[in-house]
């Protein structure tokens, strides 16, 4: 049996990953933060609009989010859209924007999906960094000191039997990695 690993694919995918980590970030940071600022401003009427703006980027940020998956894994995703409510007045669209269960949805799923991001991009980290430090060892093993295990590399036999393992480890690392991307990337198919 032949294990196929298409390379450009695991760059893509780790890079997705990557760049997930960093939007799951800064979409959890300004949802949380424009959902407590506009609740908790509501009682003076400051908030009514920032959350009318979270509840209308929302489906920017949807979206953003499906077309920078669709760019970097074999995925594909229906379009999303919310209802708009341009003839109502501010009281009136805050109602129905708070009563919009679809919207609401997105949220939960943007404020959840956070941990399992950070969890995914640690994951990936390693995946990526273990074969690759192992397949390097050769060069650098007169620079940098290994020592796995209670094994110390100190000859140039020793690092290639090392670059081998890594070589190895990346026909089963870099699969896991395209799988776990996938993964990531098909959660926003299944929250619709």
């Amino acid at each position: 049996m032949i294990i196929k690993i298409n390379i450009q694919q695991t760059y893509l995918s780790f890079f997705y990953l990557v760049g997930n980590f960093f939007y799951s970030l800064f979409y959890f940071c300004f949802i949380l933060i424009l959902l407590a600022l506009g609740f908790g401003l509501t009682i003076c009427w400051v908030g009514i609009p920032l959350v009318i703006f979270l509840f209308q980027i929302i489906e920017k940020i949807i979206n953003k989010d499906m077309k920078f998956a669709e760019n970097l894994l074999p995925i594909e995703y229906n379009k999303i859209k919310f209802k708009k409510y341009p003839e109502e007045n501010l009281l009136g669209k805050f109602k129905l924007y708070i009563t919009n269960k679809k919207i609401w949805r997105y949220i939960g799923f943007y404020l959840l999906r956070f941990p399992i991001t950070v969890a995914t991009f640690s994951i990936s980290i390693f995946l990526v960094l273990v074969p690759v430090v192992l397949i390097i060892a050769p060069l650098i093993y007169n620079f940098v000191s290994y020592n796995i295990l209670l094994f110390e590399v100190n000859s140039l036999f020793s690092a290639l039997l090392l670059s081998v393992l890594g070589l190895g480890l990346s026909f089963i690392f870099f699969p896991i990695l395209n799988n776990v991307a996938l993964k990531q990337g098909a959660l926003l198919k299944k929250i619709d």
